[in-house]
């Protein structure tokens, strides 16, 4: 994370006020088209101007009462993985909540390297207010008292945010192109020190989808989850594993028995490129067997894996059973070294609704350490209906303590 302290949200207000419902007059209602949602999950792929990168998850995780008022935990975990700083695993989060007023901001909470701290704003900081029109501009100041985690004061700050509605285009991102995107400008200023202008695309039904900060940071969305809960109450979030590398072997018999294609997968990239909605080559409606493989960190824990594919698949009835998928680890991807990982649970949920991707949520019964993941349907989709069932992604994800 680059960006630490109060200034952190130039640019995540707009991802948790999200999507902008256009109601009479030509405004678009921010309250109408998309409250703030318990279990929302937004993963994005950050690229910062010095040539490091990261994921960065947003989700929506718990309620908080700031000066008698209700709000939503808005929370940010940096994975640092990708970064050029691989042990950076700063949080935050911002408690906010809708208002006859708009979209308010209470509180700001930051841990980091050197530790954490709080802002509380009284009274809170409008961020949008209920509905704006195609090239209104928003302006609002309040103050903002920093606290130590003891609760004592450090000091106070007046800011001020404005945000320009600008228009509404089509935006092409890694994983696709979303139509009817609104492009908003702003800029966010602590007293006289302003930062940079952010610009974000937002897409409808989604959020943001790209937020470009020039000269600075590039980020885009790669996977929104709208009920997975990536928040952990007790004390950790669920975090992307970076994908080295997508492999496959279409194997004839159940592994690793008599399976010449299960003990060493090859290369296939179509499923680790971000691209969720174009379809491999792997046919899970019609090949049983399919070693669906990721290769990431051996250093990192790994407890689930998604399988994405390109048609509806909640009506299946054969692989959203526990005994019909087989997960594999091994540290080398050679003969002799795959080893069973216990499955606790499958579960299949909507990725994109409108470009029917949907995907396969394979838990495992513990986390575990290894360099190569695999999953191997034992069936094919059994629906009404369907029959080529394509898959279009495999992620893997574990979870982080914080």
């Amino acid at each position: 994370m680059k960006r630490i302290g109060l200034n952190f949200y130039a640019g995540l207000i707009i991802l948790i006020s999200v999507m902008l419902f256009k109601g009479s007059a030509g405004a678009y209602d921010l309250m109408k088209y998309y409250p703030l949602k318990e279990g929302i999950t937004w993963n994005y792929l950050q690229e910062y101007s010095d040539g490091g990168k990261n994921y960065e998850i947003f989700c929506v995780g718990g309620t908080e009462t700031i000066n008698g008022a209700a709000c939503k935990k808005y929370w940010e975990f940096d994975s640092g993985e990708l970064s050029n700083e691989p042990n950076d695993r700063d949080y935050r989060y911002e408690c906010q909540a809708w208002t006859s007023k708009g979209l308010m901001l209470y509180k700001v909470f930051n841990h980091d390297g050197e530790g954490s701290y709080y802002f509380v704003c009284d009274p809170a900081l409008k961020l949008f207010p209920r509905s704006m029109s195609i090239g209104q501009i928003h302006t609002h100041s309040t103050n903002c008292t920093k606290y130590d985690p003891g609760g004592n004061v450090m000091g106070t700050s007046t800011l001020s945010r404005t945000i320009t509605l600008e228009a509404v285009e089509n935006k092409q991102i890694i994983t696709g192109t979303y139509t009817g995107c609104l492009r908003v400008s702003e800029t966010f200023c602590e007293g006289a020190d302003c930062d940079p202008t952010t610009t974000s695309w937002l897409a409808p039904g989604i959020g943001e989808v790209k937020r470009i900060i020039t000269g600075e940071e590039d980020r885009e969305l790669i996977s929104y989850t709208n009920g997975f809960i990536t928040y952990i109450p007790e004390g950790g979030v669920i975090l992307k594993r970076t994908p080295l590398e997508g492999l496959h072997a279409h194997g004839t018999a159940p592994p690793p028995a008599t399976n010449p294609y299960d003990n060493v997968l090859t290369p296939l990239p179509e499923l680790v490129n971000y691209s969720f909605h174009k379809a491999s080559t792997v046919n899970i409606g019609t090949g049983l067997f399919h070693n669906i493989g990721i290769q990431a960190s051996s250093s990192l824990y790994v407890d689930r894996l998604f399988i994405y594919v390109n048609k509806n698949v909640t009506s299946d009835t054969n692989l959203t059973k526990v005994a019909n998928w087989k997960v594999y680890k091994s540290n080398s991807n050679t003969v002799g070294t795959w080893t069973a990982v216990p499955i606790s649970s499958v579960a299949v949920s909507v990725y994109d609704s409108l470009q029917n991707i949907y995907r396969y949520e394979i838990r495992f019964s513990s986390r575990q350490k290894a360099g190569f993941y695999k999953a191997v349907n034992m069936k094919t989709v059994n629906a009404s209906g369907l029959a080529d069932v394509f898959v279009t992604e495999i992620e893997a994800y574990g979870a982080n303590a914080i």
